[in-house]
């Protein structure tokens, strides 16, 4: 009796440890699933899904409600990926087995009175701890000829900076951001060029009437878009710094990046220099460095990025971790330094600039550890690639 009650523990405890990663969605039976569409197939909300991905296997799930049903999107990722998950996962499971059987060859051992029983349990015993001991040294031996054949890589993803992906490539990944807030910046910048000439128009249609009241306040509207077209123009000339500054490191070219960077605090100051009111000038000053410290963040990172893409910093041997950890100090001083006197002035502008710094820092790390997945030992982050 004790034998049976625990073979069917036994029994139940694999199949859920080997059944969890794989769970699937049930099939929905309503009259929605029960409808056929024009082509005569059924709705594809109510296909067998899947409620997780499989690692190695499946990649950039999504899930959304569509009608009331759950929907995903998987597209294949690598095979190769998948048939190292496997082999792992089921070096586990077979040690979960091994434990089982020598715990279940004790009991019976344990139980039985007869001579035959026992002996039976001793060879279960036997076979198991043979069994454990040839798969932990299949496991050994495959470590040593390459840790990456006993590697299990559970990522469902790439890594992830506020909730968005972030691109393997972190040098593609900045100049596409830059591109898209220079667009950004631009249309806005239109947007307030847009809001000057309306309330110029409204200005002259007060005068025009001769409406005291009227004039003050469209006067007033006048002066408030110009504020906004200033700050706006500031805005627009960091983030068309920022792109070209990242093209141009990206293609190699650091002389025309320094040039961008330089270009745009002229531009910057010929925007400042249009501005009289000291309250809006203040406000300004504060903007265009905190521009600047970003310009030059962007820059410092730009660099990094494209000497990690380039093999500037080689992840074999000590010199390349060395000198990347070196570089990736100087940034983090020269930014740190940046916060601190832009804190002196205004703390708002400081604490967005922090976020930016840890954007770009988190970018760097993430090209890095890239680099790293090379090594065919293992690797550790601050020595590179383990011999």
């Amino acid at each position: 009796m004790i034998k049976k009650i625990f073979a069917i523990t036994a029994l139940a405890f694999t199949v859920s440890l080997a059944g969890a990663p794989l769970v699937a969605a049930a099939v929905t039976t309503d009259e929605y699933c029960s409808t056929k569409d024009s082509d005569g197939n059924y709705p594809k909300e109510c296909d067998y899904i899947p409620l997780t991905t499989i690692p190695g296997l499946t990649e950039g799930c999504q899930t959304s409600e569509a009608n009331g049903y759950s929907t995903a999107n998987c597209t294949p990722a690598n095979p190769v990926a998948l048939i190292k998950n496997i082999y792992g996962i089921s070096i586990g499971i077979a040690a979960v087995l091994a434990v089982v059987m020598i715990i279940w060859a004790g009991v019976e051992y344990a139980t039985t009175e007869a001579i035959t029983g026992k002996s039976d349990a001793k060879e279960k015993w036997k076979g198991a701890l043979i069994g454990l001991g040839l798969l932990l040294s299949s496991y050994l031996i495959l470590r040593t000829i390459n840790i990456e054949l006993v590697n299990i890589d559970l990522g469902l993803g790439n890594p992830k900076i506020g909730g968005e992906p972030v691109s393997e490539n972190g040098l593609k990944s900045l100049l596409n951001d830059a591109q898209n807030q220079a667009a950004l910046s631009l249309e806005t910048l239109r947007n307030r060029d847009n809001a000057v000439k309306r309330a110029k128009e409204a200005l002259d249609n007060a005068l025009r009437q001769g409406n005291p009241q009227a004039i003050e306040t469209a006067q007033k509207n006048l002066d408030s878009a110009k504020t906004y077209q200033n700050l706006g123009q500031l805005d627009q000339t960091q983030a068309l710094a920022a792109a070209v500054i990242t093209k141009s490191l990206s293609e190699g070219d650091e002389a025309a990046a320094q040039r961008a960077l330089d270009a745009a605090r002229v531009g910057s100051q010929r925007t400042l220099d249009q501005i009289t009111d000291p309250n809006i000038r203040s406000q300004a000053v504060n903007q265009a460095k905190l521009n600047d410290e970003v310009n030059r963040a962007v820059f410092g990172s730009a660099r990094i990025l494209h000497d990690l893409d380039a093999g500037t910093y080689p992840v074999w041997g000590d010199r390349g971790a060395r000198e990347f950890n070196e570089m990736r100090g100087k940034f983090l001083r020269e930014t740190a330094e940046a916060a601190r006197q832009l804190n002196q002035t205004d703390p708002q502008a400081a604490a967005t600039y922090r976020q930016r710094v840890l954007t770009e820092l988190n970018r760097i790390d993430n090209q890095w550890l890239t680099n790293l997945k090379s090594c065919a030992r293992g690797y550790d982050v601050r020595t590179g690639c383990k011999s």
